[in-house]
């Protein structure tokens, strides 16, 4: 699915954007990347015509989820690279913050798993 953004662009459900004008490829999803390090970016014109920084994952969410006024994107599965709508639901800062420490601390081997409504179902060894 293809959504419009900003008038000039058009952003798929896993990521990619594009120029309307050109229809040039802008952002390459890659969902699969495991360099969780840092959330995607891409530079876009907004309507007044500056340049800025837009998160792609917070793109994808006030597309293809809703508004996400005031909240935060949390990437289900940990890898912020992994912006398909899919991976991606609109919570609370708190809830961000205790899913974010439930990811990058579980080095002891224990993986936590959590629906889309943010209840866990399982612990993994």
């Amino acid at each position: 699915m293809i959504k419009e953004f900003l008038g000039k662009y058009l952003v798929s459900s896993t990521g990619e954007i594009y120029s309307k004008k050109t229809g040039q490829l802008i952002f390459q999803a890659d969902n699969n990347s495991r360099n969780v390090a840092f959330y995607k970016r891409v530079k876009l014109y907004n309507e007044s015509g500056i340049r800025r920084h837009y998160y792609v994952h917070r793109i994808v969410a006030a597309l293809f989820i809703g508004d996400i006024t005031g909240m935060s994107v949390d990437h289900i599965d940990g890898n912020q690279a992994n912006n398909d709508v899919s991976n991606l639901r609109i919570v609370t800062q708190s809830e961000n913050m205790r899913f974010m420490h439930a990811h990058r601390w579980s080095n002891d081997g224990v993986k936590i798993k959590y629906t889309k409504n943010s209840k866990i179902v399982s612990y993994v060894n």
